[in-house]
């Protein structure tokens, strides 16, 4: 068993969908293209894909990990609640979306790529206020020293 991301299934293009797939409901509404929604149904017509909700503990954990890594501003609800239901099950993720990998790797859980490289190491992102240069170690709405609200976003 393995937790399926939105990627997981849109990058999938010639390649079915097989095995026994966890994920949440809410990649259902990211699954814009014809070919990958009717890929989606067939899979979950065949019961390869089941949908369930992460705890409210390892959205709060997946939360603060990507706080403090600097990437929660990076991320989509839906990635982190992907990320919840697979650091609760302790599963690893189908996944090509790098930030998705690298939560991975910050929380210890695996990951298959479908047709992207992948990533090769942990990264750790650090903020910088774009008004007066201050730069952040975590994830952060507005600068401490000037009140800016525009950041650049790099690797540490």
């Amino acid at each position: 068993m393995k937790v399926l991301d939105s990627s997981g299934i849109i990058n999938a293009r010639d390649k079915e969908i097989d095995g026994r797939f966890l994920t949440i409901p809410e990649v259902k509404t990211e699954i814009k293209d014809i070919q990958a929604r009717l890929k989606l149904e067939a899979a979950i017509a065949e019961k390869k894909i089941t949908f369930e909700e992460p705890s409210k503990k390892a959205i709060s954990d997946v939360h603060d990990a990507a706080e403090t890594n600097g990437a929660l501003s990076l991320l989509s609800d839906t990635d982190i609640k992907v990320l919840a239901l697979a650091h609760e099950k302790n599963l690893p993720i189908v996944t090509d979306d790098y930030d998705v990998q690298n939560m991975c790797m910050v929380l210890g859980l695996g990951f298959e790529r479908i047709s992207m490289r992948g990533i090769k190491e942990k990264l750790v992102w650090k903020k910088k206020c774009s008004a007066c240069g201050k730069e952040y170690a975590g994830d952060i709405a507005e600068c401490e020293a000037c009140g800016s609200r525009t950041f650049s976003v790099s690797r540490r």
